[in-house]
């Protein structure tokens, strides 16, 4: 896997362990956080753009305790990010500015 991911100009993903092994290359990336804790682990590469929404129930997921269901029963942390949020994050990563 690290040698496909090294052929990448961008990686765009969700906090998982793709997205960590695209940001421990050095691979420019954009990461969807949903309700992980970003501040429990996230990407610390110079080009790696955390799209999220700062919601009062947010986060609700943390590195060993991952819910399984939304506990307000909207999941907007995920639906409210669209595509185009994540297609203008992306071309502005590729640029070398983060949004």
């Amino acid at each position: 896997m690290p040698e496909l991911l090294a052929r990448l100009a961008l990686f765009v993903g969700v906090d998982s362990g793709l997205t960590y092994m695209a940001d421990a290359l050095g691979i420019p990336l954009v990461s969807v956080a949903g309700p992980a804790d970003m501040q429990d682990a996230r990407p610390l590469g110079r080009h790696a753009t955390i799209l999220k929404r700062d919601l009062p129930c947010a986060p609700c997921s943390h590195y060993f305790r991952a819910p399984y269901a939304c506990r307000i029963g909207t999941r907007e942390c995920i639906k409210d990010i669209t595509a185009e949020e994540i297609s203008t994050a992306a071309l502005k990563t590729l640029e070398g500015q983060a949004p």
